[in-house]
């Protein structure tokens, strides 16, 4: 059986998913919302807005991969020189 699509999809259902911090989850609301209600400007504009914050959000990420990495060869080399 085919899955239905989520009835409920909404802005303010995206917002919720947004706020927790569940960014994909909001952006798969409103992108449902949008199929049914393609001439809502708003939930357009907001969709940009939050695939945005999941673009910088992933470059966040890789920043913070990298410091961490960074941070283990200091100290492999801190502790390799006795410090």
């Amino acid at each position: 059986m085919a899955r239905e699509k989520d009835p409920i999809a909404s802005p303010t259902l995206a917002e919720l998913y947004f706020q927790q911090g569940n960014i994909n989850k909001a952006i798969e609301v409103l992108k449902e919302f949008l199929k049914l209600h393609p001439e809502n400007g708003k939930a357009r504009d907001r969709l940009r807005e939050m695939e945005e914050a999941r673009f910088l959000k992933l470059g966040e990420e890789e920043r913070m991969k990298k410091a961490q990495k960074l941070r283990r060869i200091l100290e492999t080399l801190r502790k390799e020189m006795g410090q």
